[in-house]
C-alpha cells in the first residue's frame, strides 16, 4: 500500500442524452485515446440498436441488468503465511465491482468474432 495520501474521488458527471452516470461510465470505458465523441457515438448507436430490436424495452434497464449479472461479488487475494501462499476470498468493494463489470463487458464485446473493431 502507498503511504501517500488517498486520492480524492471526483463526482461522476451524467451523460447529456440519458442523464445517467452508468452510461457516462460506459462511455469512459469504451473511450480509446481520448476520443470521447467517438465513444459516445458507439454507445448511443448501440442503445439505438437495442431500442430497435426491443421497442418496449428500455436500453438503460438492459444495461443495468447486464452490469448486475457480470458484477463480481468475491475475489481471491494471495496471502503469504510462513512459507505457504493461500488464496483468501475477499468481498469486492462496490466501485471496483462496477469498474470490473464495465471492463469485462467492453472487452468481451470487442473480442466478438466477425465484428470489426476500432
Amino acid at each position: 500500500m502507498s503511504r501517500r495520501r488517498q486520492a480524492v474521488k471526483r463526482p461522476l458527471v451524467e451523460d447529456s442524452k440519458f442523464h445517467s452516470t452508468l452510461v457516462s461510465r460506459l462511455v469512459s470505458t469504451v473511450m480509446d485515446r481520448g476520443k470521447k465523441s467517438l465513444a459516445q457515438r458507439i454507445v448511443y448507436s448501440a442503445f439505438d440498436q437495442i431500442a430497435e430490436k426491443n421497442p418496449n424495452a428500455n436500453p438503460l434497464e438492459i444495461l443495468q441488468r447486464a452490469v448486475d449479472n457480470v458484477r463480481p461479488r468475491l475475489e481471491v487475494k494471495a496471502r503469504r503465511v510462513g512459507g505457504a501462499t493461500y488464496q483468501v476470498p475477499l468481498e469486492v468493494p462496490g466501485d471496483r465491482q462496477l469498474s470490473l463489470a464495465m471492463r469485462w463487458l467492453v472487452d468481451l464485446a470487442d473480442a466478438r468474432k466477425g465484428i470489426a473493431g476500432q
